[in-house]
C-alpha cells in the first residue's frame, strides 16, 4: 500500500453497503467497463487492488469481518 494505512474494521463497516454490489457487479457484469469500474472503486475502498480476480475479492472480504460479510455479501 502506498499513502494509505490498511483499512480499519469501522471503514470496512461503512463502507460495507457499497462493497457487495460492487463485487457483484464485478463477479457478473457482462460489460468490461463496469468490472473495471467496479474494480478500481473496491481497490479504492480496500487500499489494495486484486485485479479482475473475484475469487481474490471474496477472500479478501471474508478475512475482514465475517459478521459484516454475511449480512451484506449476497453470492
Amino acid at each position: 500500500m502506498t499513502g494509505r494505512e490498511k483499512e480499519t474494521r469501522s471503514d470496512r463497516q461503512n463502507n460495507a453497503p457499497r462493497i457487495a454490489p460492487l463485487l457483484r457487479l464485478l463477479a457478473s457484469d457482462p460489460d468490461i467497463g463496469v468490472k473495471d469500474e467496479a474494480r478500481r472503486a473496491l481497490a479504492r475502498i480496500a487500499g489494495v487492488d486484486h485485479g479482475m480476480d473475484i475469487a481474490a475479492w471474496r477472500e479478501w472480504w471474508r478475512e475482514g469481518d465475517a459478521g459484516v460479510e454475511s449480512f451484506y455479501f449476497i453470492g
